[in-house]
């Protein structure tokens, strides 16, 4: 006979609840003993994360929450601050009698390598550590001769005794780079990279005082040879008989177009460019339509559309295959370098520009006077 005490054992072995541990509550325990021995480790964790939420919700307000017009407002504030600071350290520096070799610190500058960088990528970097180290109480001296670069790599043994940079802009204060080797006293060597004095695209492109901050401090410190600007002056008479009605084309294409390189702009289609000059050529009765570009192509399809209107310096364009085009031989050497910069001068005096997003843009809003109209593209980036 069965007792009323075995009936309940009975009745508590039959029960699956019992027979089968509840998994839900093994793991909740296992985890809460887990947080209990390691509560330390949890509370600076849980500190770290916090700190770092904090740390980047500036840059994603920044970056997205921010109006464009809040991001350039922001952007020059933090360029007039960093000038500002500076200003002191600049004034005793232009104040110290000219070559003096005895007083002045000088600081020899090079960028690191950069194959495929083009000339303006330099403009943009050098003209960014040009302003940062005079900030710093240095006088910088630009050198891209002892490192491989669109300026020296096909040529290095042409021009053994000139710095190449020397023969497309003046140094700051017009020192050369040999001569100070040769007497000064203080030389530092120091690296260049880009920084928060370099142009930036966004706020040139955008802003008007940006654009004319960069213009005064690149004429004043980082100028182009007299002897190129002469050249351009030439080149605008036999090109345009002296007629300052000028539409400036700058169409990237190439390796931008085709294969894309991550974080640089999104190019617009030659027919897209095409059909906004042409809405510009009818608003306003050009006498010429002047284009720089590399790529072949685009170069074809403006011909064809617009004739004997239509002037070009570059005669040597690229029909591209693939790799990027910084690599191509066409366009390195100081050859090429000297024709570019020529063709971007020309580009800055035009009376308008409709232009592609990219370094050479740039450029050409830095060395113009400004633009009556002007038309950048924004399509985003790769």
């Amino acid at each position: 006979m069965i007792t009323d005490q075995e009936k309940e054992t009975l009745h508590n072995t039959n029960n699956p609840k019992d027979i089968i541990p509840n998994k839900e509550s093994k793991i909740t325990s296992e985890i809460f003993n887990f947080m209990k021995k390691n509560k330390n480790k949890i509370f600076i964790s849980i500190i770290v994360i916090l700190f770092y939420i904090i740390a980047i919700i500036p840059f994603i307000y920044a970056n997205f929450f921010k109006s464009k017009k809040d991001i350039i407002i922001y952007k020059l504030n933090k360029l007039d601050t960093l000038w500002n600071n500076n200003i002191n350290n600049i004034t005793t520096i232009e104040n110290i009698k000219k070559y003096d070799y005895e007083n002045r610190i000088f600081a020899i500058v090079k960028r690191d390598n950069c194959p495929v960088c083009g000339l303006f990528s330099y403009f943009s970097v050098h003209l960014g550590c040009i302003l940062e180290y005079l900030g710093k109480g240095y006088i910088p001296l630009i050198e891209v001769d002892s490192y491989g670069n669109v300026f020296n790599s096909f040529n290095k043994n042409s021009y053994k005794d000139k710095n190449l940079w020397e023969m497309l802009f003046n140094q700051p204060f017009n020192y050369s780079l040999n001569e100070v080797k040769k007497n000064a006293k203080n030389i530092v060597y120091l690296y260049c990279t880009c920084n928060n004095m370099a142009p930036s695209e966004i706020a040139v492109y955008s802003s008007e005082t940006t654009i004319q901050f960069y213009r005064e401090r690149a004429k004043k410190y980082m100028p182009v040879k007299k002897e190129i600007v002469d050249e351009v002056n030439i080149l605008w008479k036999k090109l345009f008989n002296n007629s300052n009605n000028v539409l400036g084309i700058l169409a990237r294409g190439t390796d931008y177009a085709l294969k894309r390189p991550y974080g640089h702009s999104k190019v617009p289609t030659v027919d897209i460019i095409i059909k906004d000059v042409k809405k510009m050529d009818a608003n306003y009765s050009y006498d010429w339509i002047y284009l720089t570009t590399e790529d072949d192509k685009i170069k074809e399809n403006f011909t064809q559309v617009f004739g004997q209107k239509l002037k070009i310096l570059q005669k040597k364009n690229n029909e591209y295959v693939s790799g990027l085009i910084g690599l191509n031989k066409n366009m390195q050497g100081m050859e090429f370098q000297k024709l570019y910069l020529k063709s971007i001068i020309i580009l800055s005096k035009c009376l308008d520009i409709i232009a592609s997003r990219c370094n050479g843009a740039m450029g050409a809003f830095v060395l113009s006077k400004g633009f009556r109209n002007s038309y950048v593209y924004f399509i985003g980036q790769y």
